[in-house]
Order: structure tokens, then sequence, then C-alpha cells
């Protein structure tokens, strides 16, 4: 049973890491085509991610709410880090490999910090919760047949 559960969580771990960069990459060009703010997609990347997610998996409930979550913050933190990775880049005179090839992760976090004003983080944690609030699987209320003498006519 224990392997059972590794093997999910393994299986979790590399869903979370290939949706969010694959989601990452997809938000990145979408962002540079319509030159928009990142922020402003993050609830339809979150939204797509859950429902691709809820989709496809066949119990969907708090393990898959959990995966598009941590894929949707995956993304965003992808999207800012080449988004300000990029801009360094322009302003240094250097490609995007020579910006960023030496950076270690507290780099790569202050670039996130950078790239994220106060108003972005409200849109990614409403992608966050918009994404989870998809995953789950909707509740439905068990119907209650009137008997035909109940009816209150």
């Amino acid at each position: 049973m224990r392997l059972r559960w590794l093997f999910t969580g393994v299986s979790a771990l590399l869903s979370i890491l290939t949706l969010g960069l694959s989601a990452g990459v997809a938000w990145l060009v979408a962002t540079l085509y319509f030159r928009q703010p990142p922020e402003v997609l993050a609830p339809l990347v979150g939204l797509l991610l859950a429902w691709a997610l809820r989709a496809t998996t066949r119990a969907p409930g708090l393990t898959c709410a959990t995966v598009a979550m941590l894929s949707t913050l995956l993304a965003a933190v992808c999207v800012n880090v080449v988004l300000v990775g990029l801009e360094l880049a322009g302003s240094m005179g250097t490609g995007l490999r020579q910006a960023l090839g030496g950076a270690g992760p507290g780099m790569l976090w202050a670039l996130v910090r950078l790239g994220a004003p106060a108003g972005a983080l409200a849109w990614y944690g409403a992608a966050a919760v918009l994404a989870v609030a998809v995953a789950f699987p909707t509740l439905r209320r068990k119907s209650v047949k009137s008997v035909k003498g109940d009816a209150g006519a």
C-alpha cells in the first residue's frame, strides 16, 4: 500500500512540474503576443489547468485540486522569472541565457518578487482559488422525490 502512495505522490509531482512549466510557456507566449500584463491571463490559465486535470483525472478531488493549484502557481513563477529575465537581458544587451545562466534559487526568487507587484499577487491568488474550485467535483444534492400525497395541493 505504501508503494502505491509513493507512486501517486511521484506522479502528482511530475504532473505539477510538467503542467506548470508547459502552461507557463504557453502563458508567456500569450502575454508577449497580446502585449498584456501577465496577471490578466492568470485566471484563464488556472481555469484551463483545472479543467484539463478534472477532465483527465479518474477521481477529481483534493489531489486534483492541489495539483491544479500548484501548477497554476508554478506557471505564474515561470512567467515572472522569464519576463523579468528578458527585461534584464535587454537592458544589459545580452541574451536570456547569459542573463539568467548563473542564477541560483535566491536570485530567481528575487526576480519573481521584482516581476510581481502587489496587484499581480491578488490575480495569482484568484487564479489559484479558481483552479481549486474548478478541480473539485460538483456537490450534488440528493433529490427528494415527492410522494403523490405530499404534493401539498
